[in-house]
């Protein structure tokens, strides 16, 4: 019985794994670069969130123990330092601006740059009652930005909320998406940087679309 309690368990772990893997999809080629960088998207199904629930044992324990997840492989974090918390968001602040700066440039090494090696980024969508998660890949995204491309990707954001505690920073905003002067789409991103040494990287961004329905508040 124990036997075949492990070889489940190691068949679910393998389909965990194989299931998490991002397939870079390969880009299009198509005339619009910000429709490669969608062509790249992969959609993750929610089922996929019971697989790492190991079984439980004869008596309702654990049969292994809770698994350790590695988000980044970054350098080792510094000591905490006692730098004010009104510096260390204005840290965090010149971080976002870089990402949306690279954009406007369509510099994707500055756009990368914002980001740390093991980031991610997503969308939650809804159709017809069900909800999915659209993973991207940072490393995707960065590329299409410095494929060039008539427009500028201007990306405006305002209501900026920050917030820090030790290495760990949240940022939330509303943004607007503009191809040249022409508005595309809006939202919100919520953003979740990690301090790397004496560098706030990004390592999770998550964003809504709502469409048109834009708020008047943004940043030039």
């Amino acid at each position: 019985m124990k036997s075949r309690s492990l070889r489940s368990i190691g068949r679910r772990a393998l389909l965990a794994v194989v299931a998490l893997t991002i397939i870079p999809v390969a880009a299009t080629g198509s005339a619009d670069p910000l429709e490669d960088y969608r062509s790249a998207s992969c959609l993750a199904g929610p089922a996929i969130l019971g697989v790492f629930q190991p079984a439980a044992g004869a008596k309702g324990k654990s049969a292994l123990p809770a698994a350790k997840v590695v988000v980044a492989s970054e350098a080792n974090l510094m000591p905490l330092d006692l730098s004010s918390g009104e510096d260390a968001t204005e840290d965090v602040r010149r971080t976002i601006d870089l990402l949306f700066d690279g954009m406007r440039e369509g510099d994707a090494s500055k756009v990368r740059s914002a980001f740390a090696d093991a980031a991610v980024m997503g969308r939650p969508r809804s159709e017809s009652g069900v909800t999915t998660f659209e993973f991207r890949s940072v490393d995707e995204f960065a590329v299409a930005v410095g494929r060039p491309h008539e427009k500028i990707w201007n990306e405006r954001i305002g209501a900026v909320e920050i917030r820090v505690d030790g290495h760990l920073a949240s940022a939330w905003m509303e943004y607007a998406f503009y191809l040249g002067d022409d508005l595309h789409h809006c939202g919100v991103n919520s953003m979740q940087l990690v301090r790397f040494g004496s560098s706030w990287k990004i390592v999770a961004l998550l964003d809504t679309d709502r469409g048109l329905a834009c708020s008047e508040k943004l940043d030039s």
